[in-house]
């Protein structure tokens, strides 16, 4: 079990004897849903802050960092968070939610690739959950216009297979070409 600190404190705290005693695991903000892995004890977690992915594989006894993204990636906002502290997925796929939108990882974590999502100067969608069903990734946005009074403003959903099928490219072959 884990439970993070008060705002303020750069470290989260953690329990394997049900609460009787905590020890601090040392992170630079907070994850609001790491990801565990069924049947294993590999775990991801992003920082919301940082937007820094890490990795343990012995349920937080020890942990490594496997992805940092870059400031053009995740721009902080007034706050200085840079990512909804989420992460979903499975060992084959990986999901987080940026500013920026979603990204996607097929090799646990080490790469990511930019799906989509709504245009970042018009929303933001930081701090905010999101969820992957099937094939599509669904993402609540903020209404920033009258700022600092952001309200919910919008549900998202990105279809993968669409996505996919617009990355696809055609070499014609002697086959496909017709003469004319």
């Amino acid at each position: 079990q884990y439970a993070q600190q008060p705002p303020g404190t750069t470290h989260w705290v953690r329990t394997t004897d049900g609460g009787h005693n905590w020890y601090p695991l040392a992170m630079d903000s907070m994850c609001w849903q790491p990801l565990a892995i069924h049947g294993t004890k590999t775990q991801f977690a992003i920082m919301d802050v940082s937007a820094t992915v890490y990795r343990t594989d012995d349920a937080w006894d020890t942990w490594r960092e496997v992805h940092r993204f870059l400031p053009s990636e995740a721009p902080p906002d007034n706050y200085q968070y840079m990512s909804s502290g989420c992460i979903r997925g499975d060992l084959c796929h990986l999901f987080v939610q940026l500013k920026t939108g979603s990204y996607m990882s097929t090799d646990t974590g080490r790469t990511w690739r930019y799906l989509g999502g709504p245009p970042p100067t018009l929303w933001y969608v930081y701090d905010r959950r999101f969820w992957v069903e099937g094939n599509r990734i669904y993402m609540g946005t903020m209404d920033t216009t009258d700022a600092p009074y952001a309200s919910p403003a919008a549900l998202w959903m990105l279809d993968l297979d669409s996505l996919e099928a617009a990355n696809v490219q055609f070499t014609p072959n002697a086959s496909s070409v017709r003469g004319g």
